[in-house]
């Protein structure tokens, strides 16, 4: 009979798992890579196996937008320092570019001695918008936007409606964000309908990832997106804002050598009684440059990378 508990069959068994899991040594070097995280996170063992965890690879940050490589708070080096299991809540980047919120679970790695050597880290995908418009059916009904995979245009205008006419018969509230690309048609002429597409998809997948599962995200226009916070009052309007602008600050992309740059504003609007679709549109759009909102942040292609920075 097979022994189950085996070092080979246990292998096995971690580097087929669904679960994404990885183990670093004491200094931070990558040295297992499973499926379950090529899957998750776009690397493959190849990319990763070898190379240090600090590298510029998962980029680990929290909700607000700070970066845990190399900090004290990071959970692999909190598991190495302290000999415990602890897990966490953060935000990875992933090959393409977009960022993913996972929940972490870290587990220190004792030698026969007991001493710490090492660390282990399984991670799974928060769950993420319901409303998703990359859903077969809706693709199929031409609800979906083929540039960026956001609902397109038209689905969110009956999502819009809605919201509208549900807040009308039953006072329940709900927020808008928008989401504008500033110079979107120069950005094109410069440098083609594939820089086009890639700054499009990042942005579209970034904030999906980074919206809670009953809300929704659509492109309004060529340069803007909406987001509906459904059953939200101002605060979870301005903590929502606030993640997606600290996302898009950590957000980058591969790409080939030249800097390209765009600045991404976001607006934001609760619903109010006598709302039209294009009042509540412009009021949210207009509040992007309002004192106390969130101001443009600025993406670039640099080396292989979009990255994100904010600007005053």
């Amino acid at each position: 009979m097979l022994d189950v508990v085996q070092p080979s069959v246990l292998q096995y068994v971690m580097e087929h798992t669904h679960v994404a899991m990885y183990v670093a040594s004491r200094d931070r070097k990558i040295l297992f890579w499973n499926d379950g995280a090529e899957r998750l996170t776009g690397y493959l063992r190849q990319d990763v196996i070898g190379r240090n965890c600090r590298d510029g690879l998962l980029v680990h940050c929290d909700e607000s937008g700070h970066l845990l490589c190399g900090a004290t708070e990071c959970p692999l080096t909190e598991a190495m320092r302290d000999g415990k299991c602890n897990e966490s809540q953060i935000i990875l980047h992933h090959k393409n570019g977009h960022r993913i919120p996972v929940h972490v679970w870290t587990t220190p790695i004792r030698d026969e001695h007991g001493l710490v050597v090492g660390a282990a880290e399984c991670f799974v995908e928060q769950s993420i918008s319901s409303l998703h418009p990359r859903h077969p059916s809706l693709a199929l009904h031409g609800c979906v936007d083929t540039m960026s995979g956001a609902a397109n245009h038209d689905y969110t205008l009956t999502h819009l409606r809605e919201s509208l006419n549900i807040h009308g018969q039953h006072q329940i509230p709900f927020g808008l964000l928008c989401i504008r690309i500033d110079q979107l048609d120069r950005f094109q002429t410069t440098y083609g309908r594939p820089g086009l597409d890639a700054i499009l998809h990042t942005l579209a997948e970034t904030v999906r990832h980074t919206l809670e599962p009953t809300d929704f995200l659509g492109r309004w226009t060529d340069d803007q997106f909406v987001a509906i916070l459904q059953d939200c009052d101002s605060s979870d309007l301005d903590k929502t804002a606030d993640a997606i602008a600290s996302v898009l600050h950590r957000t980058d992309l591969r790409w080939w050598g030249d800097i390209l740059t765009v600045t991404v504003s976001v607006g934001r609007a609760m619903v109010q009684a006598g709302d039209t679709i294009d009042t509540l549109i412009e009021r949210a759009a207009r509040s992007a440059s309002s004192p106390g909102n969130t101001g443009p942040a600025l993406y670039s292609i640099s080396s292989g990378s979009i990255r994100t920075t904010s600007e005053g």
